[in-house]
């Protein structure tokens, strides 16, 4: 009913009769003592008590599900479902070494790969279990004991631009006040992207360019001498080797650390956990190499 909108159609979704259903809301609701539903001429609305209900009685039926694909993955079948939410760092650095080994384990289990912004942006749906886990920019705020933080590896950030863009020469922040940048959000602008000009007490560029995504972010960077503040993993990412290239600035970028988040009390499926364990090689691998260049 909460998703279809009325008895009618729940009982034609479901097959059985609408008066079943009837008596088994009307029962429900007796047993919470609270109306679930607001009954119209046109359906049936849930109530706030009803959308309450129906946000645990969904993340109840999700753990059921994932409880089953456990069962089963112990048993060997390897079927189930792994879903997971990346920010750019690791789609660009991280996936592409676990894409292979993964489906090579489990190629049954449906993998779905989310792309986030931000462990914010996603965190409702790993409290309801629709997400397994989130790797990417560590949260700048607190979140709550419920998740388990892990730390995965720290990153840099550079000024970078296209290859033989105008401001290849530039050897400092105060050089680029007057280029044209390109952000993810107005909300980078007052924040972080400001904040790096008032670091190093340079005045904020004027001129600014907002893109949501990465790809739009980079089709701006590819053809235009637009600028903008990366994670190292662009320069080195295949295809853009060569076509995109850091500007040497004096001044240093800090870079959030990359994470992976997943829920403290339940545990992953055996398929998710491997999903994950594949993720934290790559992970090593990104700060041996950190650790290298710090070292040089």
């Amino acid at each position: 009913m909460a998703d279809l909108g009325g008895l009618r159609a729940a009982a034609r979704h479901l097959n059985i009769a609408q008066s079943a259903i009837t008596k088994s809301v009307r029962q429900l609701e007796k047993e919470l003592d609270v109306p679930l539903f607001e009954r119209h001429k046109r359906g049936a609305v849930l109530t706030p008590m009803g959308a309450l209900f129906v946000q645990r009685a969904r993340a109840a039926a999700g753990e059921l599900e994932r409880a089953q694909e456990e069962i089963s993955q112990h048993r060997g079948a390897g079927v189930g479902r792994v879903t997971v939410s990346l920010s750019t760092v690791p789609h660009m650095a991280l996936l592409p070494s676990v894409i292979a080994p993964f489906s090579l384990r489990y190629p049954e289990i449906k993998l779905t790969v989310l792309e986030s912004l931000g462990f914010h942006s996603v965190e409702a749906q790993m409290r309801t279990g629709a997400i397994d886990a989130y790797i990417g920019v560590s949260p700048e705020s607190k979140i709550s004991t419920e998740y388990q933080v892990e730390s995965l590896f720290t990153n840099r950030r550079y000024v970078v631009g296209r290859s033989g863009n105008l401001h290849s020469g530039a050897g400092s922040l105060h050089d680029l006040v007057d280029a044209h940048w390109i952000v993810s959000s107005t909300a980078t602008v007052n924040s972080s992207f400001a904040a790096l000009f008032k670091q190093y007490h340079a005045k904020l560029p004027a001129r600014i360019t907002f893109a949501g995504s990465i790809h739009s972010q980079l089709i701006f960077l590819l053809n235009t001498d637009m600028l903008m503040v990366a994670p190292r993993q662009v320069l080195e990412f295949a295809p853009y080797v060569g076509r995109l290239v850091r500007i040497p600035i004096k001044e240093e970028l800090d870079a959030p650390a990359m994470v992976m988040i997943t829920r403290t009390a339940l545990p992953l499926t055996p398929a998710a956990e491997h999903f994950c364990d594949l993720i934290r090689r790559a992970a090593a691998q990104q700060g041996s190499a950190e650790s290298t260049r710090n070292a040089g």
